[in-house]
């Protein structure tokens, strides 16, 4: 492995710990804002405390595409990469008016109710909203950085496109299979955009890795599943290596012991 690419894969680590920092930090400030939610008066405490937590949001994720938009460059001039990107200057939107109250709305009152309804107490209620709020929230806030790249990706002539680059090694098998298959090409249209929300689940922390030569190593996590794959053939045996249960290959290995036993 080159210098350079060691460089490269430590930029990538670097810039998805930043990101989870951003997201850890500005949850945990929101998070202190969720209790204004008051029982007695739920509808207009939660409209409280969207407004409380807009700012916080739209905070994180400006500061996820300023970042994302040092660690392009960063990446850029690693992979020794000559010339400068056209987007240079692109950062993903803010948080726009209503969009919280659009993405976490349905999982206020009418959520924490229903819960009530079902059996819960107000506190496990709200608990189990928190869970659900803060999933969209981080999607939000890493959208700034996920934004910023897919478009400077999609505008840069020397970019061949990205790879997923999961949080960490242990991620879930979804990202992990995802990031084991290497690079998506521009050339084969695949759309990287935000537009595409489906490509990251709540709660997820991946990013996508630009690519800008064939063969970049995969990051640690798509190594680790790319053998796991490769040992298992499907994603759901791959799940049922990761929590424990026998998968297939292990049922069909005969018992140890030989013919004389």
């Amino acid at each position: 492995m080159t210098a350079a690419t060691e460089l490269a894969q430590a930029l990538t680590r670097a810039h998805g710990a930043a990101q989870g920092g951003l997201v850890s930090g500005a949850l945990r400030r929101v998070l202190t804002l969720w209790g204004v939610l008051d029982i007695e008066n739920l509808d207009d405490s939660f409209a409280e405390y969207l407004r409380l937590a807009e700012p916080v949001l739209a905070e994180a994720k400006h500061n996820s595409a300023k970042a994302a938009a040092g660690y392009y460059d960063m990446l850029r001039a690693a992979e020794g990469v000559p010339g400068t990107s056209q987007a240079g200057r692109f950062l993903a939107d803010l948080v726009t008016s209503g969009e919280m109250e659009l993405t976490l709305g349905p999982i206020g009152p009418t959520y924490i109710r229903k819960a009530m309804a079902d059996g819960m107490t107000f506190e496990q209620a709200a608990r189990a909203a928190w869970v659900k709020q803060s999933g969209q929230m981080s999607h939000s806030i890493l959208g700034g950085s996920r934004d910023t790249l897919a478009h400077r990706i999609e505008r840069d002539d020397r970019a061949i496109g990205f790879q997923r680059a999961p949080f960490d090694r242990n991620c879930c098998a979804f990202c992990g299979v995802l990031a084991s298959r290497g690079a998506v090409y521009k050339a084969r249209g695949a759309a990287i955009t935000a537009k595409n929300g489906k490509r990251y689940h709540t709660h997820c922390r991946c990013q996508p890795q630009p690519v800008f030569r064939a063969g970049t190593p995969l990051s640690d996590a798509g190594q680790r599943f790319h053998k796991l794959y490769a040992d298992h053939g499907d994603i759901n045996e791959v799940r049922r290596h990761l929590d424990g249960r026998t998968t297939k290959n292990e049922a069909e290995k005969p018992s140890g012991g030989s013919a004389d036993d």
